[in-house]
């Protein structure tokens, strides 16, 4: 998780220049952050979605039930939060799904670029030993 939220600075140089430090002062930052604290960055939802969709995949579903499934889920967790999260249209792919769920749930703005999403799922994916 720390490692997704540090490659989301090493990505856009431009957010470090914003915050005012470099990747030294945020990876120090991220490292220091609780549990908790992380479970609230966008990075969190994100690969929780990316680890659901494996776990789907390798129960059998494929790629579009796979999407249908995690949307049919999180819409049921969202509502219960007093939010709302539509169901996708196709076509399916686990990055515009994600780009997605970020978008429904945080004002109708991803804070994750579409860029991050692609170079984060190879991240998960390269972590588990999947392709």
């Amino acid at each position: 998780m720390r490692k997704l939220a540090q490659l989301r600075y090493k990505m856009n140089p431009y957010q470090l220049e914003v915050m005012g430090g470099t990747l030294e002062d945020i990876t120090e930052t991220i490292n220091a952050l609780s549990g908790a604290e992380l479970d609230n960055l966008p990075e969190f939802g994100l690969l929780r979605i990316i680890e659901q969709y494996i776990s789907y995949r390798e129960k059998g579903l494929g790629n579009d039930e796979a999407i249908q499934v995690l949307n049919q889920s999180h819409a049921g967790l969202v509502a219960a939060m007093g939010g709302y999260l539509p169901m996708m249209n196709a076509p399916y792919s686990l990055p515009t799904y994600a780009e997605h769920f970020l978008e429904c749930t945080n004002s109708g703005r991803s804070p994750l670029d579409s860029e991050f999403i692609a170079a984060a799922i190879a991240e998960v994916y390269n972590f588990y030993g999947r392709e």
